[in-house]
């Protein structure tokens, strides 16, 4: 939190004095009393893409592929993903409705992406502080790293990016090699941007928060030029045999001249995946490759 002569300053009022400050080296910061976290690895997880852009067809989410292709082998569950507009209100409702639904308890959390940045519509901070009952206020360590960053561009902290350095009080601020934007995890709402490259490098670096106590996972991708139609009954009675695996059936792109059938055997028992791959394989047929993969934590 930045303080000078012992007040608390929004960042807006704040902005006169950071400027001046700056040029000696944040001196006059006096840290803020430190929260005790958690320690406790997040088993179960909601996914929240912030921005009127995901919906409107402008860009599309990639995130949340990334998130699953990390978390799933690690044994986490993403209970629910949700897609919602810039608007407060929308956001800190649907904050508010999960924390309480889906992942109630120190080993559930929720995880944003975008609604960070230095313009009027991004607001996940001002949401996600009103959803924890806190409040914003300029965080220290993350207006000097910002600094720097723009600096060696040649560019102006202004008020803009001023926005991009004012989080939630007494939320947990991570730091990152290499970057200077920070993963904010407030009561176990983990506040991340929304570009991709930005998004992956922070789930990477902080991977380690999520982990769950189910076991090896493994995967065995299975590919026939069998159609689903020929063996939908059977694999549906083979799948019930098998209730700690996950079994899966997805058509390739019809367009494509192999029009080949994807079959997915994956869980956390790998003597009960190794099982039923090997029946999948007797009942689908036409098997004409297979791709094994198991957890690599």
């Amino acid at each position: 939190m930045l303080t000078t002569l012992g007040k608390h300053l929004p960042y807006r009022s704040a902005l006169p004095a950071v400027r001046g400050a700056l040029k000696s080296s944040f001196s006059f910061y006096r840290k803020a009393p430190l929260r005790a976290f958690s320690s406790q690895q997040h088993n179960s997880v909601a996914f929240v893409a912030i921005g009127d852009e995901l919906l409107n067809g402008k860009i599309a989410d990639t995130n949340l592929a990334y998130l699953a292709s990390k978390l799933t082998p690690r044994g986490v569950t993403i209970k629910r993903a949700e897609f919602v507009r810039d608007n407060l209100e929308d956001i800190e409702a649907t904050l508010r409705r999960l924390r309480k639904e889906v992942v109630p308890g120190p080993t559930g959390a929720i995880i944003t992406s975008g609604g960070i940045g230095p313009t009027h519509d991004d607001i996940t901070y001002d949401a996600v502080a009103a959803a924890v009952n806190t409040h914003l206020d300029v965080h220290a360590g993350t207006l000097e790293r910002m600094t720097r960053h723009y600096e060696s561009q040649g560019k102006e902290v202004n008020e803009a990016r001023m926005r991009m350095a004012t989080l939630p009080v007494s939320a947990e601020v991570l730091t990152t090699d290499g970057l200077w934007v920070p993963v904010v995890n407030a009561d176990n709402t983990y506040v991340l941007p929304g570009i991709p490259r930005l998004f992956r490098s922070l789930v990477d670096a902080h991977i380690d928060r999520f982990r769950g106590d189910l076991g090896n996972w493994r995967l065995v991708n299975l590919y026939t030029t069998a159609g689903e139609g020929d063996y939908a009954t059977k694999l549906g009675e083979l799948a019930a045999r098998y209730p700690t695996v996950s079994i899966g059936s997805y058509p390739g792109d019809m367009t494509s001249s192999k029009q080949e059938t994807k079959l997915t055997v994956e869980g956390f028992n790998e003597s009960d995946v190794d099982a039923a791959a090997e029946e999948v394989k007797q009942l689908v047929g036409g098997i004409v490759r297979e791709e094994r993969k198991t957890s690599d934590v």
